[in-house]
């Protein structure tokens, strides 16, 4: 399968690249991406080129692994649907709407660990009301510290 992914080129320079994905390895999902939130602060650091290169991505998140230099591969508030399973992965996961911290891409695949299940209200409102748990979570965060 093909997917899209954006690379940060460099200072305001982005490209849409097209790659292979394999399918799910085991114990692993495929999603096809609905919505890929863009970061108002760190993302606009990226795209500027005034992040410091040699700041860790992200190290509690395995899909932003690495530093913060050119080309790189960012963003983490990403809604989508469970297209494939890999093998061991239990049924009731495909067609599920999901969240995850995982640079912008029209398909990725990840463990069922790494997602987060939305649960919708409306089935068409999904895709808009899954990438706002990001700044939820944050702010969770900061209120239970």
């Amino acid at each position: 399968m093909k997917r899209r992914s954006l690379l940060f080129t460099g200072p305001k320079q982005v490209e849409i690249i097209e790659e292979e994905l394999p399918p799910p390895a085991e114990g692993a999902l495929l999603i096809e991406s609905q919505l890929s939130a863009i970061s108002p602060g760190t993302e606009r650091l990226i795209f500027k080129g005034q992040a410091p290169a040699d700041l860790p991505a992200d190290d509690s998140l395995a899909s932003l692994s690495g530093d913060l230099s050119f080309p790189l591969r960012y963003g983490y508030s990403i809604a989508g649907r469970v297209r494939a399973l890999g093998p061991g992965v239990a049924k009731e996961w495909l067609d599920q709407p999901v969240f995850a911290f995982h640079p912008h891409a029209s398909a990725f695949s990840l463990e069922p660990s790494d997602l987060i299940r939305c649960h919708q209200i409306y089935r068409s409102t999904m895709q808009y009301s899954c990438p706002i748990w990001k700044p939820r979570l944050i702010s969770c965060k900061m209120v239970r510290r």
